[in-house]
């Protein structure tokens, strides 16, 4: 799951690339199957979170040190469910890429070592 998250940064950058049209229609389907994965994950997360949180006297989400604070009760077993979550495998379409297809991309050893998994040779 944390693959899909780290490729939705990556989406931005490449949309505004002049790549082929066969390309960017790859990678439209490609990344539209990407944000639906992450938006499930952010779902399940947000209700993970409520279900588990402490909650001040306005109703609000405790937060402490920029982190939610989960009830004592209930950490062992939010921290279970939320490395299910990232663990994840997600369904994606069967799109491959060569690494011709993002010779005009510029990208970075980084951004290009997230598209390994869907670039065939």
């Amino acid at each position: 799951m944390s693959q899909c998250l780290d490729l939705e940064g990556l989406y931005t950058k490449l949309q505004d690339k002049a790549l082929p049209i066969p390309v960017l229609y790859k990678l439209s389907k490609f990344f539209k199957a990407i944000k639906e994965e992450n938006q499930y994950y952010r779902d399940q997360i947000s209700q993970l979170i409520r279900e588990n949180a402490e909650y001040d006297e306005e109703g609000n989400i405790k937060i402490q040190d920029g982190n939610y604070v989960i009830k004592d009760d209930k950490r062992d077993e939010f921290v279970t469910k939320a490395n299910e979550l990232m663990s994840i495998k997600p369904v994606l379409p069967d799109i491959t890429f060569t690494a011709e297809d993002f010779e005009k991309a510029d990208l970075t050893l980084n951004e290009f070592s997230l598209l390994l998994p869907i670039i065939k040779d």
